[in-house]
């Protein structure tokens, strides 16, 4: 994507409104609703079988489409707005149109999300992030599509409608493989929606969402903070694109560890012994994951830039200095990596207990401290100029445009 599109002004804003619906997917999807969920999901089964697990997830999806939808709709509402109150051509329309085209993507991606959740107890792990492989597949050839035929303005609106078309089919497919491993849950609106068991569970999952809520409020802010107060073309790109190499571990290895360690630890909560057992081995593989990779990535990050970005309009368009950016930005948040790794088996060790309060305070307080942390470093940045370019990249970049350079003379001669 970076090397057809590159950091352009209509990748910032597309960055910037694709954080919107992941919100929610943080909210109503794979965070803060299932850890409520499949604590509560399995003691339903334990104590009342299978049949009242499936109804009780049926409620939980039916609540959890609502609320999207009722997102969706309001959000495409406001975008109409805009639109129509915006100048042709301006860019308050190009962010109506990014954000209408996108924002159904919550829809698909929350329910998924439960869906590959209630997959995990029947012990399926494969299988629900292959949607995630299906959606990038798409991302990349439409990306291709954007940068070669169409062009960004419009091929990155056509980007928007792919993920959401590939999302919608990757949660069918989730769908029916749950109904195959006899968890056929469906669209239910009845009064047994107000029972007992159910107002517990939404009890548990407000606290859990506020907690969860700290993530998805700090990416926002910093890319409203990239946007609108550095106000320089690119810097959202940078930012996002650091944040997704720092992800490719994260995302890989502790989000997989976390998953296994909320199923597994949500199994043997009576159990002090068991579960601290298996509290310490997830621990102990993430930090001795995470400790040397974070190194490697702080020593390496403008070699890893070089290596993955340094391609077409992202290293060509030397104004912007995306791969000196972007590789600060890489060393920034690998130094964090650790942390990423244990925080996420700390949080599900909470849930699986269902004990949500220390989680949701130690939050927020974080989402204090980055806000500050934010605003105290773009202060001491302005006032000297900015970040110093890493001189590795800057030669990446040049070394670029030299081949570049030569290669139409070579056509010329």
């Amino acid at each position: 994507m970076v090397a057809f599109i590159g950091p352009t002004t209509f990748a910032d804003i597309f960055y910037l409104v694709y954080a919107v619906p992941n919100m929610l997917r943080r909210l109503l999807g794979e965070g803060a609703l299932t850890s409520a969920l499949i604590p509560v999901f399995k003691s339903v089964e334990t104590e009342d079988g299978a049949e009242e697990a499936r109804k009780f997830a049926s409620r939980v999806i039916t609540l959890q489409v609502v609320a999207t939808s009722a997102f969706t709709l309001l959000v495409i509402a406001g975008c109409v707005a805009l639109w129509l109150f915006s100048e042709e051509n301006s860019l308050g329309r190009v962010y109506a149109e990014y954000t209408a085209a996108i924002v159904p993507y919550a829809i698909f991606i929350c329910a998924a999300a439960l869906f590959g959740a209630l997959l995990n107890t029947r012990g399926v792990y494969f299988v629900p992030p292959l949607m995630q492989t299906l959606i990038n597949l798409v991302w990349i050839a439409a990306s291709v599509v954007a940068g070669l035929v169409v062009g960004a303005r419009y091929g990155l609106l056509g980007l928007s409608l792919s993920i959401v078309a590939a999302c919608a089919v990757g949660a069918w497919l989730l769908w029916r493989l749950l109904a195959m491993k006899g968890v056929r849950v469906s669209l239910t609106l009845s009064e047994k929606l107000k029972t007992a068991r159910m107002k517990g569970f939404l009890r548990m999952f407000g606290i859990t969402l506020i907690g969860v809520a700290s993530y998805p409020v700090n990416l926002l802010a910093d890319r409203f903070m990239a946007q609108f107060i550095v106000n320089e073309e690119g810097a959202v790109t940078c930012l996002y694109q650091g944040d997704r190499l720092m992800q490719v571990p994260f995302g890989v290895l502790a989000v997989s560890i976390g998953t296994v360690a909320l199923a597994e630890l949500s199994k043997v909560a009576a159990d002090k012994r068991r579960f601290f057992a298996g509290f310490t081995r997830a621990m102990r593989l993430s930090l001795f994951l995470a400790v040397p990779m974070a190194a490697v990535m702080a020593l390496l990050s403008t070699q890893i830039v070089d290596l993955t970005l340094n391609y077409g309009e992202f290293a060509n368009l030397e104004r912007i200095r995306a791969l000196d950016r972007t590789s600060l930005a890489l060393l920034c948040y690998s130094l964090g990596l650790p942390g990423y790794f244990a925080v996420t088996c700390l949080t599900r060790s909470y849930f699986a207990r269902q004990e949500m309060l220390t989680p949701v305070k130690v939050s927020w307080w974080m989402v204090a401290l980055n806000i500050g942390l934010n605003i105290l470093l773009l202060w001491l940045t302005d006032r000297r100029g900015g970040a110093r370019p890493f001189l590795g990249c800057r030669r990446s970049a040049e070394r670029n445009a030299a081949l570049h350079h030569h290669g139409l003379q070579m056509a010329l001669d």
